[in-house]
């Protein structure tokens, strides 16, 4: 006879929602009743068929990084025959009682670490740049100095040395992404290091249209391209920079951190692109590490692939 969880309920006189939370491993149940249903339930071969896994992201749609993100990830559980529960940041009170064997999430700040370690003693496995390491917490995270240099290098090889980037606007934006501020530091180091300008900031807030002034302000400092920190706003400086009357790569190049649809372009666009498929393969093969009791020794760093296209060319000369 197949033993379930009514089974565990019935012989530990606890409730359902209490049960499911003890075999999640929930730290919202007290330990000596925790430990008395986990008891119970190897006394009596209590066994789930398929493990599930938690995909955990700031948001089920809107956004290419997440929707990618979640895309790979799916499909790497699903080779390691895991059951998937997806799930937004702001609803993780949804899962306290749910029997998980563990989680994957991209996280854009620490607080759903502190969240994790309050409330589950599961294991937790983040893609991003800011947890590493972090309370037995383990991150797969790309390389942004890798991918900062290998634009830099491509093109002061082009002979650019008045480089500007996008940058958000520090007094307009409470949500500045740590990712996007690591990019802006590497994107100085890099430049100091060849003795290049490492001011040509290109202001902008989260509105399309902010973008203007700012591209007619770094043009009057002379510059000969501008890199887009953010995923799918070179976009965008394509389209401003024809509205100005200005030919890629012509008149100003144009590069940055890529999207799937950024080959599409008039012209298609040079940049980085993260490695979401080899980013996946490693948090799941971490996270069954950690459910099998295996050593995990570091995080994992992965590089960014460069794709050249047609919208860098040579420096204009003044």
């Amino acid at each position: 006879m197949r033993i379930g969880i009514q089974d565990i309920v019935k012989e530990s006189g606890y409730s359902r929602t209490t049960v499911s939370r003890a075999l999640n491993g929930s730290r919202q149940v007290a330990e000596n009743a925790r430990k008395k249903i986990q008891e119970i339930a190897l006394r009596l071969g209590y066994r789930q068929n398929r493990k599930v896994i938690a995909i955990i992201v700031p948001s089920l749609g809107g956004d290419y990084y997440w929707g990618k993100f979640l895309k790979e990830t799916t499909k790497a559980l699903e080779i390691s025959n895991y059951h998937i529960l997806s799930i937004r940041e702001t609803e993780l009170k949804l899962i306290e009682s749910y029997p998980l064997a563990g989680a994957i999430a991209i996280l854009q700040t620490n607080a759903l670490v502190k969240y994790w370690n309050e409330h589950f003693d599961i294991p937790l496995v983040c893609i991003n740049t800011t947890s590493r390491h972090l309370d037995g917490i383990y991150s797969i995270y790309s390389n942004e100095e890798q991918g900062m240099s290998a634009l830099l290098r491509h093109l002061i090889a082009l002979g650019h040395r008045r480089i500007a980037v996008t940058c958000e606007h520090f007094q307009e934006s409470s949500a500045i992404s740590p990712t996007h501020i690591q990019r802006l530091n590497f994107y100085r180091k890099i430049m100091r290091s060849y003795g290049f300008p490492d001011d040509l900031l290109l202001y902008y807030n989260w509105q399309p249209e902010s973008l203007l002034p700012g591209i007619r302000d770094i043009l009057d400092r002379k510059a000969t391209v501008i890199i887009s920190l953010v995923e799918s706003h070179s976009q965008r400086l394509l389209f401003y920079l024809h509205e100005l009357g200005l030919k890629v790569p012509d008149d100003i190049s144009v590069c940055g951190w890529l999207t799937d649809y950024d080959k599409f372009c008039i012209p298609p666009i040079t940049g980085v692109e993260q490695n979401f498929p080899l980013m996946a393969k490693h948090a799941v093969v971490t996270l069954n590490k950690m459910l099998n009791h295996e050593p995990v020794a570091e995080d994992i760093v992965i590089d960014y692939n460069i794709f050249i296209r047609q919208s860098t060319g040579p420096a204009k000369e003044e």
